[in-house]
């Protein structure tokens, strides 16, 4: 498979502008209130937003650290096991 600099440019430029797009039409009110606020936009952001961090994160440190960037997803994975004991005192 071969990509053109003009395709993958075009689609960078794209995914940009939807998700500037998005923002600029929550900000002026232009989207319902329910949507904004619903959970599930919160969870997909939040998906979204820690997938790529853990994708390209990880492909960073694997390329450091070898092996030992499994620490990232072990840290990550105690720190929510212990979720319920850290923030139940806040």
């Amino acid at each position: 498979m071969v990509f053109e600099l003009g395709a993958i440019f075009m689609v960078g430029v794209s995914y940009l502008t939807l998700l500037f797009g998005s923002a600029y039409i929550t900000e002026r009110g232009w989207m319902p209130v329910s949507v904004v606020r619903h959970p599930a936009t919160r969870v997909l952001s939040l998906g979204v937003f820690a997938g790529s961090v853990a994708f390209y994160g990880s492909i960073g440190l694997a390329a450091r650290y070898g092996s030992g960037y499994l620490l990232y997803f072990i840290g990550a994975s105690a720190a929510f096991l212990l979720s319920p004991l850290l923030i139940n005192p806040l």
